[in-house]
């Protein structure tokens, strides 16, 4: 293989200046064999990477010369040599396979869309020049059919990375879920009927990449996971690293145990880890090993005894090879911490030494550390009694960190702290965490932060923003929002939970109207106030507590908002907290308010999907719809952080509005008007008695089961 390789850097060597002599035959045949050499194990990409660039010229002028088979090779060898193309290329490439898409093959199809989705997702390009849905989501949902077991898995696998949630209206006034005809989620669905059709002539890689898409994108078919687990059972001897990793992972996410298919999965893993540990080269990168940990953690697997000591031995050897990163490492901690109260006979003694050397990797890194990583790696220590000094001071020690945004000229320093400053409060709210988690700059802040910025804009735009054929199809007042808003002069804007002010002191930099940053621990509006200063920006900081009585006046407005926005402040299980996070927003907004909602991957249960008991209260008053996630930043598109908008429905009372939340006086109205309401209900009700007493009388006669009335008796007829 490597003497291939030579000899192909050679021969281009010679010709790279002569390309456009090539026939599109031979362009692609060039294109093709040189990504079937880079893939093999003992050949550096990077050698044929610098040719690259010359070859996606020469291709791109002959694209209208390629032949469906040419099509496929060419996008397929540029994928997997990891080229960097173009917005112009990517329009290019588009053009031609809407022309020529009906004449690809179940394969060519697959091929190609496969490689357009990895070239898309090595692109950071904002606009939407790869239309996958566009492209191929109808033909992969009408030829679903056609495709054998290596083709469904990776048609899967497209649906599964470019799917966005564009249909996002997630409950209308009639409760009828609103979607566009193919979305990722229908697409996926019959991908996964067919999946059941052929389910048996499946190999191990096949099936796991199959049910991976299914968790990527939390879409199962009914009993699909349970099918796929018995031909999973099979199949379990036969797997790798990766494919262990995919299945655990998938089914820990759905919160699907089969006690029959994870027991052979651990079976299997601990034989593989100790056939790793006696040949002393890796089988297991650290990316596998951590998830199959975090997985099994999270499925609460019991009789991990030897599996987990086997996995601690590994990781502590493969971390002095490798650099484990900072969610590799929470998810090892946290897997861990979860397993050892699973375990026959739990000893935390035997730790220390896997979490020592964790936090010390962590503390070299604690730059790198989100806080989400950083809580999880806390959690798993406390949890397992163990103290690290230098970790503990790194991750509690106040920073500053620049932050930049498009259409924001200056950057933001922020002055925050990684671990949520639990050194500064140790007081606890109602839904159990700590009240200095404001303290950290959390994943969904980022995001709403960033989206804001590309969104609200100063003034009205000279030239409308062109939407994607998806994003057409959402209601008017999202498709609004998307093409950039405004917020009416001597408006108001309102962040709830605001913690360090990100998202305020960018939204008061993209808007002349007045912004107040608003949170209910003390410590953290300390820190809010300091960061407003640091940015020289004239946001307001005040102290609100949600469900306070008299919000407006606390405020010291007078109108609703126009903007209410809060990121990461639905977590918990308390639905007191629920109920008054509800009352509160919508106490602050009326019919023309944005309301937008941030949440990250420590949101409470069903949030993502619109779900669970806070959507329950508020769906009752508000339209709710998710932001397409093509809309977020290229870091944040894979479903970890989404944005809900709520607009408010006219004239809808409060739903589930207990008497301790509401005003003296209303409650005094309600319990009038309840009042009459039952005096009423009661005259009525004996009224009716009357009237059918005197008109239906009806008399048992003797010694007879039928029923006759006053005049039958008289003989009457």
């Amino acid at each position: 293989i490597d003497s291939h390789a030579h000899i192909c850097e050679l021969a281009l060597k010679g010709k790279i200046e002569q390309l456009d002599r090539f026939t599109s035959q031979g362009l692609s045949n060039i294109c093709w064999g040189l990504a079937t050499l880079s893939t093999h194990e003992k050949t550096e990409k990077s050698r044929f990477q610098k040719y690259s660039q010359a070859l996606l010229i020469a291709v791109e002028r002959k694209l209208g010369e390629l032949n469906c088979q040419e099509i496929s090779n060419t996008i397929w060898a540029f994928a997997k040599l990891e080229v960097a193309t173009s917005a112009r290329f990517a329009k290019a490439v588009s053009a031609v396979i809407m022309d020529k898409k009906t004449y690809l093959t179940s394969q060519q199809l697959a091929n190609t869309a496969w490689g357009i989705a990895h070239l898309k997702e090595r692109s950071n390009n904002f606009s939407a020049a790869w239309n996958i849905e566009g492209l191929f989501f109808e033909d992969i949902r009408n030829r679903s059919q056609e495709f054998n077991g290596q083709e469904l898995s990776m048609v899967c696998w497209v649906v599964a990375v470019s799917s966005v949630p564009t249909n996002s209206v997630l409950v209308n006034n009639s409760g009828i879920q609103m979607t566009s005809k193919c979305t990722g989620e229908t697409v996926m669905h019959r991908l996964q009927e067919r999946a059941l059709c052929i389910r048996s002539f499946f190999n191990a890689q096949q099936i796991s990449g199959i049910v991976w898409a299914a968790g990527r994108m939390r879409c199962a078919l009914d009993g699909f996971l349970e099918a796929m687990a018995k031909v999973l059972l099979g199949k379990v001897d036969f797997m790798n690293a990766q494919d262990i990793d995919s299945v655990v992972w998938t089914y820990a996410r759905l919160d699907h145990y089969d006690a029959s298919l994870i027991r052979k999965i651990v079976e299997h893993t601990t034989k593989s880890l100790e056939e790793e540990k006696k040949l002393g080269h890796s089988l297991f990168l650290p990316k596998n090993l951590t998830n199959i940990i975090w997985g099994l953690g999270k499925l609460k697997v019991r009789n991990t005894d030897k599996l987990v000591k086997i996995a601690r031995d590994v990781m502590l050897e493969q971390m002095t090879k490798y650099e484990y990163n900072p969610r590799d490492l929470s998810n090892a901690a946290w897997g861990f911490a979860n397993l050892s109260f699973t375990m026959n006979k739990p000893n935390l003694s035997k730790f220390p030494g896997l979490f020592t050397a964790i936090a010390d990797a962590a503390q070299a890194r604690i730059d790198d550390f989100n806080a989400q990583e950083c809580s999880k790696l806390l959690w798993a220590m406390d949890k397992m009694h163990i103290y690290h000094p230098g970790f503990s001071e790194a991750a509690t020690k106040t920073r500053k960190t620049f932050y930049t945004f498009d259409n924001i000229k200056t950057k933001i320093c922020l002055e925050h702290i990684v671990a949520g400053g639990r050194n500064i409060s140790r007081a606890r709210e109602e839904t159990g965490a700590t009240g200095a988690t404001g303290g950290a700059l959390w994943e969904s802040s980022y995001v709403l932060s960033d989206w804001i910025s590309r969104h609200l804009r100063r003034k009205q735009a000279k030239t409308k923003v062109q939407l994607t054929d998806s994003q057409n199809l959402l209601p008017p007042s999202v498709q609004d929002l998307l093409c950039g808003f405004l917020l009416p002069k001597g408006s108001t804007g309102i962040e709830l939970g605001a913690g360090l002010g990100l998202t305020s002191i960018v939204a008061k930099k993209r808007t002349k109207v007045r912004i107040i940053a608003t949170d209910g621990d003390s410590a953290v509006l300390d820190l809010l106030r300091r960061n407003c200063e640091l940015n020289n920006s004239k946001v307001k900081v005040k102290q609100l507590w949600w469900g306070s009585e008299n919000i407006m006046s606390d405020l010291g407005i007078k109108k609703v908002p126009s903007m209410l926005f809060g990121s990461g402040i639905v977590y918990g299980k308390d639905t007191g907290v629920f109920q008054k996070l509800a009352k509160t927003i919508y106490e602050l907004s009326g019919p023309k308010t944005i309301v937008l909602l941030a949440h990250g991957q420590g949101a409470a249960p069903g949030v993502h999907e619109g779900n669970g008991c806070f959507f329950d209260l508020i769906k009752h008053n508000f339209e709710v719809y998710r932001i397409p996630s093509d809309t977020l930043h290229p870091k944040h598109r894979d479903g970890s952080c989404v944005i809900h908008l709520l607009l408010r429905k006219p004239n809808m009372p409060l739903k589930n509005k207990g008497k301790e939340d509401q005003p003296t006086d209303a409650r005094k109205r309600k319990n009038t008007n309840t009042l009459k309401s039952e005096t009423n209900s009661e005259n009525r009700a004996k009224k009716k008695k009357r009237k059918q007493q005197k008109q239906s009388a009806r008399i048992k006669a003797p010694n007879s089961k039928l029923t006759l009335t006053p005049k039958e008796l008289a003989g009457e007829t």
